[in-house]
């Protein structure tokens, strides 16, 4: 990877690598926010996995997302694995107050061998 980059630019692939960080990595939560705020708004249901607790936070920030959406996630957020379930549920379409979280039976149900953190179920 790097002798491409070397090719592509250089003496300069340090700044092509700082510029793929940021891209990819850097403010990835906040990206990922506002592509949703934006491109998805017309989404009555959107599944996220392995969100951050950091997204959470920015999700609920963000006005064209907190007032149109019930940001229903686990009863406690992950934050040291960031790999969180999450639902927006439209609120035009779903009673907040009918959603269940039914994610201790379903752990239940699947055994010992199942992680717990960042799972989410509802009904």
């Amino acid at each position: 990877f790097i002798s491409v980059l070397t090719a592509v630019q250089p003496g300069g692939w340090q700044a092509v690598r700082r510029e793929l960080c940021e891209g990819l990595i850097a403010n990835k939560a906040a990206r990922a926010a506002a592509i949703l705020a934006e491109r998805y708004a017309d989404c009555d249901v959107i599944l996220l996995q392995e969100a951050s607790a950091v997204f959470v936070e920015l999700a609920l920030a963000r006005p064209e997302l907190r007032d149109r959406y019930a940001l229903l996630r686990p009863r406690n957020v992950d934050a040291a694995r960031n790999q969180n379930s999450l639902i927006l549920a439209d609120r035009r379409r779903f009673r907040e107050d009918s959603i269940i979280d039914v994610s201790a039976q379903v752990l239940a149900l699947a055994g010992a061998g199942a992680a717990g953190g960042g799972r989410l179920s509802s009904r």
